[in-house]
């Protein structure tokens, strides 16, 4: 009895942790504004049925665009013109981007802690001599029309 007990915790924990991830995951859906940065950098994560969308501009000039299945996949895309391989997964309520462009393999990491209308990204890069670095971004409101 104690053992079936201790399973139906264990499972009733682990959905709940599971459906709290899947919130935090669709939190980082919509557009987002770099806080700070010479340029209007924005980001773009959008859910499409089973494929996530990432854009980013840079003074309305679309620079990265990604559409990937966040299964660890690699799928195809661009970014500032090149083409690139990307693969996007969740990790816990995260969503983890791996790009490879030509030999240069970077990752990116994006969260919201606690405060939905904030979000991190987190870019390391692996392969060059590049540091990491980390964009503070703030939700971007649409005007309403009027």
């Amino acid at each position: 009895m104690l053992i079936r007990r201790l399973l139906a915790a264990g499972f009733l924990l682990t959905a709940a942790a599971w459906s709290q991830d899947r919130g935090n995951r669709e939190s980082l859906l919509g557009t987002w504004q770099v806080e700070e940065g010479a340029t209007h950098e924005t980001w773009s994560l959008e859910s499409k049925g089973e494929i996530l969308q990432v854009v980013r501009t840079d003074d309305g000039k679309v620079t990265l665009d990604v559409k990937c299945k966040p299964d660890g996949s690699d799928c195809r895309g661009t970014d500032e013109g090149k083409k690139v391989v990307v693969s996007t997964y969740y990790n816990g309520s995260a969503l983890v981007e791996m790009e490879t462009k030509d030999t240069r393999v970077t990752t990116r990491k994006f969260a919201v802690n606690g405060q939905t209308d904030r979000m991190i990204i987190d870019v390391n890069p692996i392969t060059d001599s590049g540091k990491p670095y980390t964009l503070r971004l703030t939700r971007h409101l649409q005007a309403s029309a009027r």
